[in-house]
């Protein structure tokens, strides 16, 4: 049977989370995207707002092992998330 040319890294609790995975893998090289990314599928969307499945990120196959090293030890608080997109729509809020 022939390997899978992408495999799932991490699944993130939002997208937000997600795209920052996604991010911290791409700064580290390694290619990476979220499932139906590029996709406009009204039920794949609707699950991922609601947050019922959450949100899987894919990297290379042959780069999985590299992209749970760079993943190990990355949490991220959904609260400061939210703090620090609320202070950057507001400009006057000074950064913490």
């Amino acid at each position: 049977m022939p390997e899978r040319s992408t495999t799932v890294v991490r699944v993130a609790n939002s997208p937000t989370q997600a795209k920052l995975f996604v991010a911290l893998l791409e700064g580290a090289g390694i290619p990476a995207y979220v499932e139906g990314d590029g996709l406009v599928d009204e039920f794949v969307t609707s699950r991922r707002m609601l947050n019922l499945s959450g949100v899987r990120v894919f990297v290379p196959t042959a780069s999985l092992e590299l992209a749970r090293d760079v993943l190990a030890d990355v949490t991220v608080d959904q609260d400061e998330l939210e703090r620090q997109a609320l202070e950057a729509e507001d400009p006057e809020t000074p950064p913490s």
